[in-house]
Order: C-alpha cells, then sequence, then structure tokens
C-alpha cells in the first residue's frame, strides 16, 4: 500500500514542477547576447539638434536593440540599474510615469501600465542591456527611427521632451549673449516700396450708454473711434477720428510722415525722420516742454533716441476707456486712467545711470493688453565724434489738425492751451566719448498772448565716472537762467545732481518768480527676504521771490512674476518770506498682480498733513472664462464728492469682434449700463485687406513670414519653388511660436491656421531681424538657406518675408600630400559668393567629411594655401545625397593638385 501512495506523490510533485516550469518567467533574455559584428553608433537627434555622445545599437533577429546606458544618458532619463542587472526603476520626464522594470519577474511597469517582459525583449551586450527599440520606446513614451545609411537615429515624443526644451532655451540663451558681445551680422534687408495710396488697417472702437444722474435725469450717449495706420502720398499715414457723446465727429488727428534707421531722407538732409500733421515737439532742460499739437518736424537723430540725455517724456494715443502704466526696469513708475483727452502724458522721466528698459503697458475695457518697449542708455544719448545731430519743429500747442466741435484738447490737470505756434530749433556736435556741444533757439506763446524768444545752450563731458552737464538759457529782452546737472553711480546707488539758478526768465520749465531750484535724486537696488526691491528717494528745494518751497518723495517698489507694487510718500513745506510754513504729506499705492486666471490691477492716495483723509481708491479685478470671455469687477472712491462706486463687465471675444457689457452704480443713486463693440480690419499673411479681428493692430507694424523649398540653393525664391508655413521663427534671436510649430490642425476661432505667420506689434521703423528656427526643422537633413533677413516694419502694414529651407548632403574623402596621408590639416568649402561656408580638420588618416552641406556650388580648398583641391566646382543637390571624392593628392607646397 505504501509504494502506490508514494507514487502518487511523485506523479503529483513532477505534474506541480512541469505546472511551475510552464508558467515561470522565461529568463531567455539573460541567455540572448549580441554580436559584436552587428555593432553600430547612431547619432542621437531631436529636430535638427543633436543630443548625447552618441548610442550604441545592434541588429537582432528580434530588430533593433539599443544600449540601455546609452539611451538614459542621452535623454537623462532618471532610471537607475540594480547592480546584479535584474531590476531598473525610476521615471522618465515626468514623475508620473513610473517604470520598474524586473528581469527576474519577468515583467514592467511603466506609467499606469503593465506588460509581460518577451524573450527577445532585453538582450546582453559587453556594456549591459541592450533593449529592442520597439518596447523601449513604449516603455519611455518616445518613438525611435533609425536611419541606417546615415547613422542617424531621430527621437520623437508628443509635446516635446524636456531637453528638448533645455536645449532651446540654452541656445537661445547664447544666441542673446553672443548678441549682446559680438558685432551683429548684416543682413539682407526687406522693405516694401512706398505707394501713393496703401489701405489701411483700421481698429474701430463703439460704444452705446444710458446714465440715470442723481436727479433721476436720463441721458443716452454713442460714442465711437477710429484709428487708421497706412499710406498716403508714398508716406506713412496714422489717423484717429473721435466722435463726441451724441456720436458726431469732434476731432480728427492726422500724421503723415516716414522714418529711416539709416538717415535716408530728404536728400542732403539726411534725415531719419520728418513728420507733418499731429506731431510732439521736442524738450529741453531750460525752455521747451514736450507738447504735442499740429505743426510739423524734421530731426536726423537716431530713432528711439530720448529729447534729452537725463530725461524723456511719453506721450501717445489713449482711446476713451483705455489705462495705461508705465515701467521702468520692471518698476511701476505711475498711471493714467481713461484719458479725457485722447492722450496719456508722462513727463520728464528721470533716466537713471546705465540702460533704462520703460515699458507701457495699456489696459483696454474689453481686456486687450498692449505692451511697448522703449530703451534708453543713458551713455549712448550724445553724438559721436564729429557727428551732428539737429531737429527742427513747428508746432500749434495742443490742438487737433482738425477740430469739429469742443474746445482744443487738454491734458487732466492742465491750464488752458495756448493759442499761438511754437517753433524749436537745435544743434547738437559731437566731440569725444560723451563730450558735445548744443545750441538751440525757440519760439514760444506764453500766458496773457504774449510770445517769448530764447536761446539755449549746453556742454556736456564725462568726468570722475559722471555724465555732466552745464547750460544757460537767455530771453529776448530780459531774464536769464544756468542750470548745472550731474548724473552717476556711487557704491551701488544711481544718483542725479540738479542746481538751476533763474534771474527773472520766464519759459515753459520756469517761472519768473523762481531764483533757484536744487536737487538731488538716489535710486538704489536692496534685496530683502529674496526679492529685488528698487528704493527711491528726491529731495528739491525751489526759492522764489515770495516763498521757499521744500518737497521730498520716497517709493519702493516690488516686481515678481505675480506682483508689481509700487508705494510712495510725499511730503512739502511752503514757508512764505517772513510768515510761518504750511506742511502737507501723501501717501499712494499702485499695484498690479495676477493669481492664476485673477488679475488685479488699483491705486490708492491718502492724504496724511494736514488732515488725514483719503483722496480717493480703485481697484479692478479682471478674470479669463473660458479662452473668450473675461468678467471685470471695479470698486472705487472719490472722496472729493464723498461717493463709493462699482461696476460689473462681461466681455466675449467673438474671434471677428470682442463685445462687452457693462454696468456700474454709485451710492449718490446715480447708475449706467453700456454696451461696446471692438474690431479691426486689416491684411492677412497674403497682404489681402478684409482680415477682421478682435485685436488692436493699427498702430504697430507686421511681418508676414512664409518659408518655401529653395531647390538649387541660391537663397533666393524662384516661381517653380513651393511655399510652405514657416516651422519656427527667431525675432531678434528670441524663438516665436508659430502655427506650424504648434500642428498643423491648431484651430483658432474655429478656423485653421494661417500657413503665413503674422509677426504683429512690431515697432515702425525699427529693423527687425527674422530667421528660420532651425531646431524647430522636423528633417535633420534640411537647414535654412541662409542666416535670416533684416525686416523694416510699418505701420499698419503686412511686410511680406520669405525664407528658404534648403536639403543637404554629405561630402566626404581622403587627403594625400606628398604620398602621405595628411591628418589635420584644415579644409575649407567656399560658396560660389567666394564665403567660406564649411571648415573642418581631416581625422588621423586624412579622411573627411563635411555633413549637411547646404546645396549649392563649392570650392574646396585647403586652407593654409587657399589652392583648391578640385578642378571643377562641386555641385551639391537632391539627386545625390552622399558625395564621395575618393582620394585627393596634393604636393606640399600646394603648387600642383588634382584628384587621383
Amino acid at each position: 500500500m505504501v509504494r502506490p501512495v508514494q507514487a502518487a506523490r511523485r506523479a503529483w510533485l513532477w505534474l506541480l514542477v512541469a505546472l511551475l516550469g510552464l508558467f515561470a518567467p522565461c529568463p531567455a533574455s539573460a541567455q540572448l547576447r549580441t554580436d559584436p559584428d552587428d555593432a553600430m553608433l547612431f547619432d542621437a537627434r531631436i529636430g535638427a539638434m543633436q543630443i548625447g555622445q552618441g548610442i550604441r545599437a545592434f541588429n537582432t533577429p528580434a530588430g533593433l536593440c539599443l544600449d540601455f546606458r546609452d539611451v538614459i544618458d542621452t535623454l537623462q532619463v532618471a532610471i537607475t540599474v540594480s547592480p546584479d542587472g535584474q531590476r531598473a526603476e525610476g521615471w522618465a520626464f515626468d514623475e508620473q510615469r513610473h517604470i520598474l522594470i524586473d528581469r527576474a519577474r519577468g515583467d514592467v511597469r511603466f506609467g499606469g501600465q503593465y506588460a509581460a517582459l518577451k524573450a527577445d525583449t532585453i538582450w546582453e551586450s559587453r556594456s549591459g542591456w541592450c533593449v529592442r527599440a520597439e518596447d523601449l520606446g513604449l516603455w519611455l513614451g518616445v518613438d525611435f527611427v533609425a536611419d541606417d545609411a546615415n547613422a542617424i537615429l531621430t527621437v520623437t515624443a508628443q509635446g516635446g521632451l524636456p531637453i528638448e526644451a533645455a536645449m532651446k532655451r540654452a541656445e537661445a540663451a547664447y544666441r542673446l549673449k553672443e548678441g549682446a558681445v559680438a558685432p551683429r551680422e548684416a543682413l539682407p534687408e526687406v522693405a516694401l516700396p512706398y505707394r501713393l495710396w496703401r489701405t489701411p488697417s483700421i481698429d474701430v472702437g463703439a460704444a452705446l450708454a444710458a446714465d440715470r444722474a442723481v436727479d433721476g435725469a436720463v441721458t443716452r450717449r454713442a460714442r465711437y473711434e477710429l484709428f487708421a495706420a497706412g499710406e498716403l502720398g508714398y508716406l506713412s499715414a496714422d489717423m484717429r477720428l473721435a466722435s463726441d457723446e451724441a456720436g458726431m465727429p469732434q476731432s480728427m488727428r492726422l500724421k503723415l510722415y516716414r522714418a529711416s534707421a539709416q538717415r535716408a531722407l530728404l536728400g542732403p538732409l539726411h534725415a531719419s525722420e520728418f513728420a507733418l500733421g499731429d506731431v510732439i515737439s521736442p524738450s529741453t532742460g531750460l525752455v521747451a516742454l514736450a507738447t504735442p499739437g499740429r505743426g510739423a518736424t524734421v530731426t536726423n537723430r537716431p530713432l528711439g533716441m530720448a529729447a534729452r540725455y537725463d530725461q524723456v517724456s511719453f506721450v501717445g494715443d489713449l482711446p476713451q476707456g483705455w489705462d495705461v502704466e508705465l515701467y521702468r526696469n520692471g518698476e511701476l513708475l505711475g498711471s493714467v486712467t481713461d484719458g479725457a483727452t485722447g492722450r496719456y502724458e508722462f513727463q520728464d522721466v528721470d533716466l537713471r545711470s546705465g540702460v533704462n528698459a520703460f515699458d507701457i503697458v495699456r489696459y483696454g475695457p474689453q481686456g486687450q493688453v498692449k505692451r511697448e518697449r522703449r530703451s534708453y542708455n543713458i551713455a549712448g544719448q550724445t553724438p559721436g565724434p564729429g557727428e551732428l545731430w539737429w531737429y527742427g519743429a513747428v508746432v500749434q500747442d495742443r490742438h487737433d489738425l482738425i477740430r469739429f466741435s469742443g474746445s482744443p484738447d487738454l491734458a487732466p490737470g492742465s491750464a488752458p492751451a495756448r493759442s499761438g505756434w511754437r517753433s524749436d530749433i537745435g544743434f547738437e556736435y559731437g566731440l569725444g566719448k560723451g563730450t558735445s556741444l548744443s545750441i538751440a533757439a525757440h519760439r514760444h506763446p506764453l500766458p496773457g498772448g504774449k510770445v517769448g524768444n530764447f536761446a539755449e545752450a549746453a556742454a556736456r563731458a564725462s568726468m570722475l565716472g559722471m555724465l555732466t552737464e552745464f547750460s544757460i538759457a537767455q530771453a529776448q529782452g530780459g531774464g536769464r537762467a544756468v542750470r548745472a546737472y550731474a548724473i552717476g553711480e556711487l557704491l551701488k546707488t544711481s544718483f542725479t545732481i540738479e542746481a538751476i539758478r533763474n534771474h527773472g526768465m520766464a519759459s515753459e520749465r520756469l517761472d519768473a518768480r523762481q531764483r533757484a531750484v536744487t536737487a538731488v535724486a538716489l535710486d538704489r537696488q536692496v534685496r530683502m527676504a529674496g526679492l529685488i526691491m528698487p528704493l527711491h528717494f528726491d529731495l528739491r528745494s525751489t526759492i522764489s521771490r515770495s516763498d521757499k518751497m521744500l518737497q521730498a518723495q520716497a517709493r519702493a517698489s516690488i516686481a515678481t512674476r505675480t506682483l508689481s507694487a509700487s508705494a510712495s510718500l510725499g511730503w512739502q513745506r511752503v514757508t512764505p518770506l517772513g510768515g510761518s510754513g504750511r506742511s502737507e504729506a501723501t501717501a499712494s499705492l499702485l499695484f498690479n498682480s495676477r493669481f492664476g486666471a485673477l488679475r488685479l490691477r488699483g491705486e490708492a492716495d491718502w492724504a496724511l498733513l494736514p488732515r488725514p483723509r483719503m483722496i480717493g481708491a480703485a481697484a479692478t479685478a479682471s478674470r479669463s472664462l473660458g479662452q473668450s470671455g473675461e468678467a471685470q469687477a471695479t470698486l472705487g472712491y472719490a472722496n472729493r464728492d464723498r461717493y463709493a462706486y462699482a461696476g460689473l463687465s462681461y466681455t466675449r471675444d467673438l474671434g471677428f469682434a470682442s463685445v462687452t457689457g457693462n454696468a456700474q452704480a454709485d451710492t449718490r443713486g446715480a447708475f449706467s449700463l453700456g454696451l461696446a463693440l471692438q474690431f479691426s480690419i486689416g491684411a492677412n499673411g497674403q497682404g489681402r485687406f478684409g482680415r477682421i479681428g478682435s485685436g488692436a493692430r493699427a498702430a504697430s507694424g507686421s511681418i508676414a513670414v512664409s518659408a518655401y523649398r529653395d531647390t538649387n540653393g541660391d537663397g533666393a525664391r524662384q516661381p517653380n519653388e513651393p511655399l510652405i508655413a514657416a516651422p519656427g521663427l527667431l525675432v531678434n534671436d528670441v524663438p516665436i511660436a508659430t502655427c506650424k510649430s504648434r500642428g498643423d490642425t491648431a484651430r483658432k476661432h474655429g478656423k485653421p491656421c494661417d500657413p503665413v505667420a503674422l509677426i504683429e506689434g512690431l515697432e515702425p521703423a525699427v529693423p527687425v531681424r527674422v530667421s528660420l528656427d532651425e531646431g524647430a526643422i522636423a528633417d535633420p537633413f534640411e537647414v535654412a538657406s541662409g542666416k535670416g533677413i533684416s525686416a523694416v516694419p510699418r505701420a499698419g502694414v503686412a511686410t511680406p518675408v520669405e525664407l528658404g529651407i534648403v536639403g543637404t548632403a554629405t561630402l566626404e574623402g581622403s587627403l594625400v600630400i606628398d604620398g602621405r596621408e595628411a591628418p589635420g590639416e584644415a579644409l575649407q568649402l567656399v560658396d560660389a559668393k567666394g564665403v567660406v561656408a564649411y571648415s573642418i580638420r581631416t581625422e588621423f588618416d586624412g579622411f573627411f567629411s563635411f555633413e549637411r552641406v547646404r546645396y549649392g556650388s563649392y570650392d574646396l580648398r585647403l586652407a593654409r594655401s587657399r589652392k583648391t583641391l578640385v578642378a571643377q566646382p562641386i555641385t551639391v543637390g537632391a539627386n545625390q545625397p552622399t558625395i564621395r571624392l575618393g582620394l585627393l593628392e596634393a604636393s606640399s607646397d600646394a603648387a600642383r593638385l588634382a584628384i587621383k
């Protein structure tokens, strides 16, 4: 009986062993080894960018396998392999994509998925694991495409890879750094020829409103504003037409102008800019203020240069309902809310030592945000040695070109406009670095219907690390003033010192009663709580015939990614001669912050002396609702009339226009309802008029960029070379996203994106460097056919630009000099224009290989002798991806060179 029981137990035991053997994971991968004769080395690329130092690979019966450690190092994947080689764990590109490869268990987990290890997935090689490319790509979430003929392994991933973004950022930083220290290479310039008439881009804003006053009276308002920019009479033209509250035309501004960065205007005058119509007069230190009005101006000063080296004024159009803020180096300096005249003015903004980057940010009632940047380097505001700058202007103060009804334009709080005309002319001559002499003559209207004639002269010099200026002005019929000014930096603190002595001269800047003005200003950036905080303090003393006034102001600002704020304290004391003084103090706060989709803007003003009270406060909160909606809430308090108000608005972007509905009520019982519409009509990417959109386009320039297949590599588009969408662009060396780079199926407002990339919001007349971003070209064997172009945008006009994409080939051979292999010899490929396009050195055995050579004709020559190695030019084209020149022989004196 025992033996049958034992036999049964043995049978069950063998059956269990068989079942375990059947269902146990197969360790066959540990038994599969790669053949060293099948080894290959691939260059890894993402698009046109090469990454890493190469990836080893092997051809196996199961397909191509990739060296696991090479892939980890090249793609910078956070995965580690255990010392026994049985387990690998980590994550790929995103911590949510956890990866666990367990050879002992025979499975792999990746990004929430599970799969069994196949027998032919992991192979053994001398360096460790070699994983089948198809399986490894699935685990990592990428695709590997191998080009065996050219030994290139292309890596692609949906949405891009972190290493790709990091390389693009590093490349952009390198371009910007090189551009800052190295001279810019001259690029071919593209500019549209002027026409007698070019259909303008037009921005239209219209509003309807109904108001109920405190007494119950109901009024209805209808307003519109049109901004247009185009060409008229072979000149650039800007126009603004505004109505009154009854919808009747009230005023029209028209400016006809030309601007040239090369100073190629008005023949022998070599002017850089001239303008007719609504213009702005120049500014000087003792006499003139920058004033808008109708008239004419002309100058040869470089474009974008401040009128004065120490101060700058900003005057521009501000549509009804818009607000504007001014920033200097990220510091919030001031704001203008709903300018009643359709203009904003920031007068006499001081320039600090070094670079001053100003941002003018406009906020529209439909949630629009428009930014304009201007940069001034105080050290570059002086003409070079032997250079003469000049200007001339004739302007009627604050009068629009055509006024249909109402009074002349006035800035809020300004004195009544003078009815007379003003004229200014000035010259500045450079003597050396930071040294110049200037003279100017002015004829200005004065209060009381009088006219003043002035002469002004200044000498500027750089000394003791400071920029200094001494100026003097004389009025016809009596009155004289002198001014000394210095700006510099000491102990990381920027300072300015100003002293004015007035002897009875009355001008736009000085009152005849003033005798002396002395001012000191300090600016310093301090580090506090991990932030850089700009601090400002200024003190000004003004002595007049009847009193003495002492003024002080302190301002602290912060600027982070989500908050910009500026808090200031002001104090002044006026002491009449022979009497007791009276002090006043105020405080103000400006802020602009963003918390996710919520944006907050506001300002508040308080009086601290002689009696504490709030002067006024206003805050606006805006929040995006989806991709095309925005809600806005406003709260405010006006202490002068002692009432509070609140408003709500909702904006819907319909693609072709934006519509806003708003309501506002206050504690006095007043109430208003409004409806606003804004749209723009202009040219599309193909230059055809009729493109309708919700954004504002008239005040800025644009460039319409398309690419083309440069089949012959000459850098100029031929009729048979097709246009294609630009894959990616660099504008002033900064990458710009295009429709193509976001995917061909990207849609906006239900329409497929335009194959022509339209770059908008450019400053008119300022050249822009535009080139293809080769890192965005999908085919690694295609490159840009040139280094780009320099385009000159014009307001309201889309300047077409075409950039070529050309294929490449490999050019290889071996060099022998006097019958011996020539290692380390410098070789050059020279294009048809005689420019050295490519340079390399031969390998240890004389072998050389020029890779990614653009299509075209080249001469191959020795760098040291500049003698050609091939008798005829080498033509590189699409019909031959690899050109093998074979063995090239040369004598040591390079006198006779020929192909063997």
